[in-house]
């Protein structure tokens, strides 16, 4: 019998957590039956290569069909394999909400797969069209060379309100030290020492993290590392161990969700800027600051508080890849909050908000919270030459009329394209055009 896993093509290039599934799932079944069964990937899937997917009508040889659903934006293509392909030799797997919601065939993939399949994916980076994805570079202009994704950990306890890879695997499953370590080493075999850690927190247990940054700082090669921490596990890690580790470990950068730095807005959303800002005057090794535009409780206000904190501790575009200048600066608006069946915020975020898509995707705005459309501008400026940047970064005219006095909802009537005059006045807020 052939295992096929079908990876539906997809217009969200910024993967992570269950985004990664296809991969894990691959490697670990390479592991473990690969030498009994066939194990095909299918990257890229859409309708026109349909019929070159291995099809057997014999239903004693037939192949099974894992079929990747974790962005809305896959939805038809999935429901296209579920219609053409043999009944009940398919099942879908990802994010188990969504699929559940479309009443899909669900199936949750062995732990122990996935934890064989992240120990083992360096092995099977050769024969991957897209591992690298948004992990593909040192999102520091300074650094150079390819960048190879690597995870200790999946799934995260949290339960941030927005938050979907918690909401689709609460329990953490951790690969042991010994293969941790066994995983470097080969990628250090291979000349691969550019790492991102895509962990949702890497920080997660800092003992070990120390044990694995004292490894890489004896190793003879020159290491290359980002790595994804929250605020409360990195400041936890500094006052025991230090930042002069990480630098000789060759940590170059680490992210940190800020989401927001409204205090208020932060607590509702799960998060402590109070922590953001301890670290920001902590921490010595470069951080992005991730963010997110639009989630309830938005306000030009809180975004005004978001843009203050990136003037003074955000990246500089100079500083940054090109494609990474919109999160972690003060004009850029990091990704979009999106709908997620099953967190914990969903409902009432339903009910907060207007929809603008029923596929959502991280990266362009598709729900907007009331909180934001009836926020009132109490003053406007002109913009500045220099800040004219950000607006032509998102495709975006800034506002050329003064709308002191009126509610968002209310300047917004004045554009061709809602889109269009609400990211707009997004931006305005975070620089202080408007107030």
């Amino acid at each position: 019998m052939s295992n096929v896993i079908i990876d539906p093509t997809c217009p969200e290039f910024n993967r992570g957590s269950f985004c990664y599934q296809p991969y894990y799932i691959y490697a670990g079944l390479k592991e473990t039956i690969g030498h009994m069964e066939d194990v095909v990937l299918v990257e890229d899937f859409n309708a026109a290569n349909i019929d070159s997917l291995p099809y057997i009508n014999d239903a004693r040889h037939r192949p099974k069909y894992w079929i990747a659903f974790w962005s809305h934006s896959q939805l038809e293509q999935v429901r296209t394999l579920l219609r053409f392909l043999p009944d009940r030799s398919a099942t879908v797997f990802g994010y188990e909400h969504l699929i559940k919601h479309h009443q899909m065939p669900f199936h949750r993939v062995d732990p122990e797969i996935l934890r064989q399949g992240m120990a083992a994916s360096p092995k099977y980076f050769n024969e991957f069209k897209h591992v690298l994805l948004s992990d593909c570079d040192m999102h520091l202009a300074e650094y150079q060379g390819q960048v190879y994704p690597l995870c200790t950990s999946y799934g995260c306890p949290n339960a941030c309100s927005f938050c979907p890879s918690s909401a689709n695997q609460p329990k953490r499953i951790t690969l042991p030290l010994n293969e941790v370590l066994n995983m470097l080493e080969y990628m250090e075999s291979q000349g691969r020492t550019n790492i991102h850690f895509t962990d949702e927190d890497f920080f997660f247990d800092t003992n070990r993290t120390a044990k694995i940054a004292k490894w890489l700082s004896a190793r003879k090669c020159k290491w290359q590392i980002i790595a994804l921490s929250s605020a409360y596990n990195l400041l936890r890690f500094l006052t025991t161990y230090g930042a002069g580790l990480l630098h000789t470990a060759g940590f170059k950068l680490i992210e940190v969700g800020l989401e927001t730095a409204d205090a208020e807005q932060s607590k509702a959303l799960g998060k402590d800027f109070l922590l953001c800002e301890q670290l920001a005057e902590q921490c010595t090794v470069p951080i992005l600051w991730l963010t997110m535009t639009f989630a309830p409780g938005e306000t030009i206000e809180t975004l005004g508080a978001t843009g203050r904190f990136l003037t003074k501790h955000g990246m500089q575009p100079n500083h940054l890849y090109p494609r990474i200048v919109t999160n972690g600066t003060v004009g850029g608006l990091g990704q979009f909050f999106t709908l997620y069946e099953g967190t914990p915020g969903f409902y009432e975020a339903q009910n907060t908000g207007i929809i603008l898509s029923s596929r959502p995707l991280r990266l362009i705005p598709s729900y907007v919270p009331i909180s934001f459309l009836d926020s009132r501008i109490h003053s406007q400026r002109e913009v500045t030459a220099a800040e004219q940047y950000w607006y032509r970064l998102y495709r975006v005219n800034p506002p050329m009329s003064s709308y002191v006095g009126q509610r968002i909802s209310e300047a917004i009537l004045n554009w061709d394209i809602s889109e269009e005059g609400i990211l707009s006045l997004a931006i305005s807020s975070r620089l202080g055009v408007i107030q």
